[in-house]
This record gives C-alpha cells, sequence and structure tokens, in this order.
C-alpha cells in the first residue's frame, strides 16, 4: 500500500488544536466554485439529496466529496480539495448530504452518521448516468464515518456499490460517535458542541416554519448528545443516542473494508479523539495520525506543497497513487 511521505508539520503560528481548528475553516483559500450540474437523487423514505457534478467532460475517474456535519458541498475544505483533484485531471461530484446545502428543503427525515445507504444510492445513481467511469470516495468528518460505515457493511446494497469503488480517503471520521460525542463533553471541546447545536436549532426552526412536523424540544439542547438523543434519534427510527450511535458508528464494520483507504487524523483534534484510532485496522488501510493538526485542519509549515493546505494535497496524493 502507498505510504503518505509527507509528515505533517503545524504552520509555527498554528500549533495549538484549536487554532489549527478554526483558521482553516474561514480563512480565504483562493478556490473558485466552478459552473456544476445539479442533479438530484431520490433516496429512501421519498427524499432527495443534492449533488454538483463538474461542468467539464467526464473523466475516466470521478471523485465523490463528502463533507461533515453542518457543513455543504460550498464548505471552503470541499472546494479546495475539489479544485485541487480537477486540475489533476479528476471529475469531481460535490455532495449536499441529506438535509444540508441546497438539499435542505428537500428532505423530511435529518441526515445523520449512519446514512450509508445515502452514498450507495449516490454511487448507483452516477454508475447509472456514467457506466466506464471508476469511482473515489472522499469523506471529510461525520462523512468520513458514513463512507467507511458503506465500505464496510454487509447488505447487498453497500456491496454493490462499494465494487464501485476504486479507492477511498477519509479525515477525522468520528468512527466511535458514543466517544466522540462524549469528548465534545470536555470543557475544552465546549466550544464546538455549542456552534454545532445552535447550527442544528437554527435549522429545526427553519424547517418548523416550512410547516414540517418536528418535535421541537424545549428547554432546548445545550450538547450535541442532548440534540441526537431528543431529535436525532427519534425521527430517524432509534430509540436513544446510544442507540443511534453504536449503529452508526463505522467502527463496527471496519475490519470488513476492503477498497483501498487512507485515513488522516490528528491526535490533538478537540472533536474526534485520537484514541478512538488506537486499535487494529484492515491490511488494505492506511493510517496517518499526526501529533498536530485539530479537527480537519492541518494548516502546514512550508513543505514542498504548492500550498499550506496538507489535508488536501494527501487526498490528491493517494487518489494519483491508487
Amino acid at each position: 500500500m502507498p505510504e503518505v511521505e509527507t509528515p505533517f508539520v503545524p504552520h509555527p503560528w498554528f500549533r495549538s488544536p484549536h487554532a489549527q481548528t478554526i483558521f482553516p475553516a474561514y480563512a480565504w483559500h483562493g478556490s473558485p466554485r466552478p459552473p456544476a450540474i445539479r442533479r438530484l437523487v431520490p433516496v429512501s423514505d421519498g427524499d432527495q439529496i443534492v449533488l454538483h457534478e463538474d461542468e467539464t467532460p467526464v473523466a475516466e475517474r470521478i471523485v465523490v466529496l463528502l463533507h461533515g456535519l453542518n457543513g455543504s458541498a460550498q464548505s471552503p475544505y470541499v472546494l479546495r480539495i475539489a479544485a485541487k483533484l480537477r486540475q489533476r485531471g479528476f471529475h469531481v461530484v460535490r455532495v449536499d448530504l441529506r438535509g444540508h446545502g441546497e438539499g435542505m428543503d428537500l428532505a423530511q427525515k435529518p441526515g445523520h452518521a449512519g446514512r450509508s445507504d445515502d452514498v450507495a444510492a449516490i454511487l448507483k445513481y452516477l454508475s447509472i448516468n456514467h457506466p466506464q467511469a471508476k469511482f473515489d470516495l472522499v469523506g471529510i468528518s461525520l462523512g468520513g464515518n458514513i463512507a467507511l460505515k458503506m465500505l464496510g457493511e454487509m447488505n447487498d446494497e453497500s456491496r454493490e456499490a462499494r465494487r464501485l469503488v476504486r479507492a477511498a480517503v477519509v479525515v477525522c471520521p468520528p468512527i466511535d460517535l458514543v466517544a466522540s460525542s462524549t469528548h465534545m463533553l470536555q470543557p475544552q471541546s465546549r466550544l464546538y458542541s455549542r456552534a454545532f447545536v445552535k447550527k442544528l436549532i437554527k435549522l429545526l426552526r427553519r424547517r418548523a416554519r416550512q410547516g414540517m412536523t418536528i418535535p421541537f424540544p424545549s428547554p432546548l439542547p445545550k450538547t450535541v448528545w442532548d440534540f441526537d438523543d431528543r431529535v436525532t434519534a427519534p425521527l430517524s427510527g432509534f430509540r436513544d443516542a446510544t442507540e443511534y450511535y453504536e449503529q452508526s458508528s463505522a467502527s463496527r464494520v471496519l475490519d470488513h473494508v476492503m477498497t483501498p483507504t487512507l485515513l488522516i487524523a490528528s491526535q490533538d483534534d478537540p472533536i474526534v479523539p485520537g484514541s478512538i484510532f488506537q486499535r487494529d485496522f484492515p491490511e488494505n488501510m492506511t493510517v496517518c495520525l499526526p501529533q498536530h493538526g485539530g479537527h480537519v485542519g492541518f494548516y502546514a509549515a512550508r513543505n514542498g506543497d504548492p500550498d499550506r493546505y496538507w489535508m488536501d494535497w494527501r487526498v490528491v496524493d493517494w487518489l494519483c497513487k491508487n
């Protein structure tokens, strides 16, 4: 298996995990929003997912990019990675996961970390439209857990979909959702928990204004665990947050992942604890665990890459080598 040849060394001004997490998420990165074909993919329960597919001619390999919680196809890291892949000749499809981005009004059911069937539906849809193409899968944060869960599941739908995937990269995936949600209860991580919950409540209010039947919690949740226990789980058919987390965590099925996969995560991630990656992985998975990098940050000192977004170039390198 190819290895990650360029180690991550944090930018000297951004050594802390919080600086690494926050700065790359908001800094202007110059990546354009190229013209894209908007496609609607039907999924279970009658909901729809929005795809943003490059208008350029279809290349031999198509990369499907999945964002994280409260993100979208327009998230800075998605646009950055898409631009770099496009320069290397890949055809890129940026996904608005269920209930996110432009698909916010097209879903009655909430998106969540276990929606691997949605990814299978996306791959099946794209394979019908592009029968000669080979597919790569890139999942960031929550999208990474969804991608891994689909690649490891043994049901017929996932088996058929993963046969289409040539290689995959996942970055900071919360493969153990119980541990990740518990980690965000710690004092150093509560800022992120509050930010996530604030955005999720804003989404609930928007859906309520549109007339959707949603059990609006009172008092309002203050943590991600509380939100998932009182909103995500019951709306998605789970008994509670614990059952939702246990059934949706990719860690349950990692041993069955056969696709060449690169997993990148930092040991100082304030959202996804590095301890969950101290386990055995299948031999076809390469695991890169830098000491620093925050959550989906990895803003680097100069190291020979064209820019400082180390994470982006590792995605590009891995897919070019596989």
